[in-house]
């Protein structure tokens, strides 16, 4: 793995010094002919890359996969509607603690939520997209059982799940799991 890193940083660098050369319409490096094979050989490396992704996004499908089957045999994986409802036993807990405070958070949310400029599904997408970027699956669950239930598709919570893994980053994407079980298990098998 630390191999394939060093080509894909060299590769990087290969690539902007080839986007200079032919940004500045040659110049220095393009004289360079000493430049010329290497430009080739990080050439060869990236389409070398390019056809080993297919196997290694299969590899990592697999891992998770097998990930998911042990975390179900040590328990440790909840249903979306189990964090669902352990996101109302803490709001009844905090009515037993602070009434108020309750009610202003629940009013809060109530603000948040009500259909306006946007809807109230699309509110909801907008919370389940802000979940996965927090790595909340409480939210992930809880948001994304209420957009299903306003009427949301999977592709529309697919797509929510898409643009909150590209304004969360890497750290994201795993949490994206919540969001196609959420799918799974809350929209009818297609």
């Amino acid at each position: 793995m630390n191999r394939q890193r060093g080509q894909v940083s060299t590769i990087t660098i290969a690539l902007l010094v080839v986007g200079l050369v032919v940004g500045a319409g040659g110049g220095y490096f393009a004289a360079s002919s000493s430049l010329q094979p290497k430009i080739v050989d990080y050439k060869a490396q990236v389409a070398d890359l390019r056809t080993e992704i297919p196997s290694l996004v299969g590899q990592i499908s697999t891992l998770g996969a097998m990930v998911e089957e042990l975390q179900k045999q040590s328990g440790e994986n909840i249903t979306m509607e189990e964090y669902c409802m352990q996101v109302e036993y803490v709001i009844g807990r905090l009515y037993e603690a602070d009434p108020e405070y309750a009610e202003a958070f629940l009013g809060f949310y109530e603000q948040a939520e009500k259909p306006g400029a946007l809807s109230y599904k699309q509110k909801e997408l907008i919370s389940l997209a802000i979940g996965v970027v927090t790595h909340c699956p409480y939210c992930i669950a809880f948001h994304a059982k209420s957009a299903i239930e306003a009427g949301a598709t999977r592709e529309e919570i697919y797509e929510a799940g898409l643009v909150a893994g590209f304004m969360g980053g890497a750290p994201a994407i795993p949490y994206l799991k919540y969001l196609f079980y959420a799918a799974d298990e809350f929209l009818p098998a297609q």
